[in-house]
């Protein structure tokens, strides 16, 4: 009996420990997605990021998919896109930690592109949301 518990337990700590290819290839897509959106291919980079929230719900991937998805519709300049980008964030990851952070990086992408007025308004919801965030 103690042998078959030892074994179960090698077989499911080495299953544990070897890394899923999923989650691999979402960090690829991930890059491969950044690399669409610095070379403004944004079409590209917008289905990657969709097709990551979509296949990976819930988890830290889709959050950054999901910010970036926000990101590239305010450097494509679809702003009604980005709107509803922006809420879908809010409304998936209200309780994560890190909204905070992606709040102000989207703010951040409103800033860069000439939009002072959307920045501001998201940097001070950080403020009043988080007031102790470094962000």
């Amino acid at each position: 009996m103690l042998r078959k518990i030892l074994f179960i337990s090698s077989v499911t700590l080495l299953f544990l420990t070897i890394p899923h290819p999923a989650l691999a290839d979402v960090s690829a897509q991930l890059k491969q997605a950044a690399g669409y959106k610095d070379n403004r291919q944004y079409q590209q980079a917008e289905a990657i990021y969709q097709q990551i929230i979509t296949d990976f719900p819930d988890t830290n991937d889709a959050l950054e998919a999901q910010k970036q998805l926000t990101v590239v519709y305010i450097a494509w300049d679809r702003q009604p896109q980005a709107e509803a980008a922006y809420q879908q964030l809010l409304a998936n990851y209200s309780e994560d930690k890190r909204l905070a952070e992606a709040v102000r990086s989207i703010g951040d992408a409103y800033n860069d592109s000439g939009r002072y007025k959307k920045a501001i308004e998201l940097y001070q919801y950080v403020v009043d949301n988080w007031p102790q965030h470094e962000h």
